[in-house]
């Protein structure tokens, strides 16, 4: 009798073992899919705020290449400007140097006619001017 009550007490104790391994597995396979949902959900969580900042970075890159390009033209812009003040500089002086030589001009032209005698020639038709001045050679 005692050998059968071990042997059945023995069979009682696997079947127990058996429940309990089959409970443990079933509620780690719970605990499992219930892991897997938790970190679907985190991660869809961190989609999203990577995403946000994956938008935002485009924006604040955004807003420096404009604030680049604004600062490129800006500075082209200046360039211009200078370059436009230099040629105008430059136009002055010219305009300037124009005027000297025409005053030099006018002054050489009304020292040369008062210097010179005009003689008709009636029968040819033409009239010739003569300077007066002593010539230099």
């Amino acid at each position: 009798d005692t050998a059968q009550n071990a042997v059945m007490k023995r069979k009682e104790e696997v079947k127990n073992l058996i429940e309990r391994k089959r409970e443990f597995v079933a509620s780690t396979t719970a605990q499992i899919q219930m892991k897997r949902e938790e970190m679907r959900v985190k991660l869809e969580e961190k989609k999203g705020v990577v995403k946000n900042r994956i938008e935002a970075a485009r924006e604040k890159a955004k807003e420096k290449f404009d604030a680049a390009v604004q600062r490129s033209v800006g500075n082209i812009a200046d360039r211009l400007t200078k370059a436009v003040e230099g040629l105008a500089s430059i136009a002055t002086r010219i305009d300037n140097r124009i005027k000297e030589y025409e005053a030099k001009a006018q002054a050489f032209l009304s020292g040369v006619k008062s210097q010179m005698t005009p003689q008709t020639f009636p029968e040819e038709g033409y009239l010739m001017v003569y300077l007066t001045p002593e010539l230099p050679f």
